[in-house]
């Protein structure tokens, strides 16, 4: 007399199923969200790095337009990496300098080292910059 009804069995088998069907759902839906969220991260990534080369490219070229006005025309030293542009200017005239510092302070540029020494009617400068 000591047996267990069948249809316990049934029973309990119907239970573990129906838990296991609704984890898996649940866990497909959550699979479903990671999913997205990787598709957008990964969009914003594709994003971000076109703006970057845009930027970059869009420093360099209004970088090389202020060295080739009138008023700076070869009193530059410049050596361009594939990540920055060194500037070197030595006695450079203070109405010169003056130009060149307002017109690169005043734009969005990313300025990693700057270095000025001032003489009597001259500066020396160098400067870095990176994109």
């Amino acid at each position: 007399m000591n047996r267990i009804n069948p249809l316990y069995y049934i029973l309990l088998s119907v239970v573990i199923a129906s838990f296991i069907i609704y984890k898996n759902s649940a866990l497909k839906e959550e699979l479903k969200q990671v999913e997205d969220s990787y598709k957008n991260s990964k969009e914003l990534a594709t994003e971000l790095k076109e703006i970057k080369r845009v930027y970059s490219k869009n420093a360099q070229q209004m970088i090389v337009r202020i060295l080739n006005t009138p008023k700076l025309k070869n009193k530059f030293e410049v050596t361009k990496k594939p990540t920055s542009i060194i500037i070197s200017a030595k006695n450079l005239e203070l109405s010169s300098a003056e130009y060149f510092l307002s017109k690169v302070l005043n734009a969005n540029y990313n300025i990693s080292f700057m270095a000025v020494n001032k003489n009597k009617n001259s500066l020396d400068l160098k400067m870095e910059i990176k994109w």
